[in-house]
């Protein structure tokens, strides 16, 4: 999934090299350095997409920094775990969002409804519509800190009719106006 998007991005990201001085480039697995969360206890963190548009003359730049996820229903994970890992995500993206003229997603594919369907609210990821500010605790010795609140909007798609299988895409997005 991270390459296919890298290679989408990188289509439209050189259309907007205006000017012969202007330079988009995408990383994959980019080494950033931020203040140390539960995924990155040593402050180095591993950003699945980093895309940058930069002007050479005038030094301006822009950066987006982009988590995925994709929980597939087939593959026998826990969704406690993986609720986890999203929120170890959002953790770090919180830090990237506070470097400058940048912004920040985290992109979660699945075709699992207990992520999306809140009939049991400890696996529904946030309260099925937002994720609050808070501690989420794992374990007793394993907790991340979300410091802002995120609205979650699900697109579903449902590839055949009056099938049982939905696939269910949320995009969140942070940026350093928080």
């Amino acid at each position: 999934m991270q390459l296919h998007l890298s290679v989408i991005i990188k289509q439209i990201g050189i259309l907007y090299e205006f000017s012969s001085s202007e330079r988009f480039s995408i990383e994959l697995e980019s080494l950033e350095e931020i203040e140390s969360t539960q995924k990155s206890s040593n402050g180095k963190a591993r950003c699945d997409i980093k895309v940058k548009l930069y002007d050479q003359i005038t030094r301006d730049s822009c950066t987006a920094f982009i988590e995925l996820k994709y929980f597939k229903k087939s593959i026998n994970e826990a969704v406690t775990d993986n609720k986890f890992f999203l929120y170890c995500d959002l953790e770090n993206l919180e830090r990237y969002s506070l470097k400058d003229n940048s912004v920040c997603y985290e992109i979660l594919f699945t075709d699992n409804p207990n992520y999306t369907i809140c009939n049991n609210y400890k696996f529904c990821i946030g309260d099925g519509h937002t994720i609050t500010a808070s501690k989420y605790s794992y374990t007793k010795d394993r907790s991340v800190k979300i410091s802002n609140n995120y609205e979650l909007h699900w697109d579903i798609y449902k590839p055949i009719k009056d099938s049982e299988l939905n696939y269910c895409f949320l995009k969140i997005e942070l940026n350093n106006n928080y």
